[in-house]
């Protein structure tokens, strides 16, 4: 029976790093098989069956089949193509306290994963809006349409607002909870000589008070976190140009 070499592989289209299996259906009495594999990491086999044949970089790279009965031989070539998934999390960005980006995610892929999902509005899409309260670097990851997945990550810094003279700011919520992410209640301002902060419950009790303006309220009250609750604050600051401002409002503590 005259020899005839063809073989077939578990896929055509492949993710860089990944390995495939090679499956040989000559026809004829075939006694060896001798295989080639152009960018692969084995690139010869012998067996009739080669597994794991895997490829580290993107490209099209030919496979080639000879086979042999002792006194006769054919051979194929077939092509393998190797692709490398991308996907692009934008370019870094700064943003001050208490406002927002939206993250500009894009690519060939059909799929998107957001992460951390720490102040993002959704996690699978290509456009998120990110309100963080510290500095986050967000990964993100996609699949296309081949099922290979890549990723791709942007810092986003936040700063301080820049208050001009005279402006003073307390935040009106945070959160104690010990993530590092808006755990203390602090006075901002730029042009501060004196301060005097304090906080009282909804009985009237005074829980924290500081006329140092590098101190903070951590939530807590005689070593332990407050549940729960609404605070009121006074604030009297004294201006390094010598004016006064004085201030009282609501600061929400949810852990």
């Amino acid at each position: 029976m005259v020899l005839t070499a063809d073989f077939i592989s578990s896929d055509t289209t492949i993710c860089w790093g990944t390995c495939i299996t090679f499956t040989d259906i000559s026809t004829g009495t075939v006694t060896a098989w001798a295989w080639t594999f152009e960018g692969a990491i084995t690139t010869t086999s012998s067996v009739k069956n080669p597994i794991n044949v895997c490829y580290p970089a993107a490209g099209t790279y030919s496979v080639k089949l000879i086979i042999t009965n002792g006194v006769s031989f054919d051979s194929v070539i077939k092509y393998i193509n190797v692709v490398t998934p991308f996907i692009s999390a934008g370019a870094n960005a700064t943003i001050t306290l208490g406002s927002s980006i939206v993250l500009n995610g894009s690519g060939p892929v059909i799929t998107y994963s957001w992460s951390p999902s720490t102040a993002l509005n959704f996690t699978n899409i290509p456009n998120p809006t990110a309100s963080p309260t510290i500095t986050t670097t967000y990964t993100v990851s996609g699949k296309d349409t081949n099922n290979c997945v890549a990723s791709s990550a942007v810092t986003i810094l936040v700063i301080e607002p820049e208050l001009p003279c005279g402006d003073v700011f307390v935040p009106t919520g945070f959160s104690p909870n010990g993530d590092g992410e808006n755990d203390k209640i602090c006075v901002m301002g730029n042009c501060i000589a004196e301060l005097d902060f304090s906080i009282y419950d909804r009985l009237g009790e005074k829980i924290f008070e500081t006329k140092d303006g590098s101190r903070c309220w951590n939530g807590e009250f005689h070593g332990k976190t407050m549940a729960n609750d609404v605070f009121v604050y006074y604030l009297v600051v004294t201006l390094k140009n010598g004016d006064k401002v004085t201030k009282k409002g609501n600061i929400q503590l949810v852990n």
